[in-house]
């Protein structure tokens, strides 16, 4: 079953957020499968929410009177149509009201940037250069992630030039969280060429490049390191 969305509700999500509806659609069904419906209808209300204010600086008042419009609208919307709290559609609203505020505040480069990884996301596939990069030839990358990401080998598009960064993530930053109790952690390296990442802030301290994913089947990633936290 997919979710059957307008035109507008397409460009949006699918075209300009870069949202793979597929992913979306199929995490529906399988958590929230009676709320087929009110999920098209609820991000095609999301296509024709605009905030109030077009122009805005972050941290003035116009940016705060944006964010509690759309959280307000985006609350009551879910309220009126039967979402309860701490249910399984719920925490799919959620998850799409952060993603679709991110990138109202801050377009494509701040939703990737702020998605939250630690619980389900709406899957967002770059296919575009989001900023300048100066980066130059072959790249050495890493990436801190599950066992079961390596051994399907489709992997995620951010990874690191730092090997500590790839092991925090791998290691440290999950350990507080019980869905990742006893589960089998690694870091992977692999390379790259320069031209197949498609962002790279000089002054992020994670050293963050988003790459073409595909590239990688030219050269899989190994395992640096592994181990199960507990």
């Amino acid at each position: 079953m997919t979710l059957s969305l307008n035109d507008k509700a397409k460009t949006l999500f699918k075209d300009r957020m870069c949202i793979c509806l597929d992913d979306l659609s199929s995490h529906v069904s399988t958590k929230a499968p009676s709320k087929l419906e009110f999920f098209t209808e609820f991000l095609n209300f999301l296509a024709d929410l605009s905030p109030p204010h077009e122009c805005f600086e972050l941290g003035d008042s116009r940016y705060y009177e944006n964010d509690e419009y759309l959280n307000r609208e985006i609350l009551n919307y879910s309220e009126n149509n039967g979402v309860e709290r701490d249910t399984e559609e719920y925490f799919i609203v959620d998850s799409i009201r952060h993603a679709f505020i991110s990138f109202n505040f801050g377009g494509l480069y701040n939703l990737y940037k702020h998605r939250e990884a630690e619980n389900w996301y709406p899957k967002i596939i770059i296919r575009q250069k989001l900023t300048d990069i100066k980066l130059e030839g072959e790249l050495v990358i890493f990436r801190g992630t599950s066992t079961d990401e390596y051994n399907s080998g489709v992997f995620s598009q951010s990874w690191t030039l730092s090997e500590e960064v790839a092991s925090d993530f791998a290691y440290k930053h999950y350990d507080i969280h019980d869905d990742y109790l006893n589960t089998e952690r690694v870091v992977l390296k692999s390379r790259i060429k320069a031209c197949y990442v498609y962002c790279y802030d000089e002054d992020d301290d994670e050293k963050e490049v988003i790459i073409d994913e595909r590239e990688l089947l030219v050269l899989p990633p190994v395992i640096v390191s592994q181990k199960i936290l507990n």
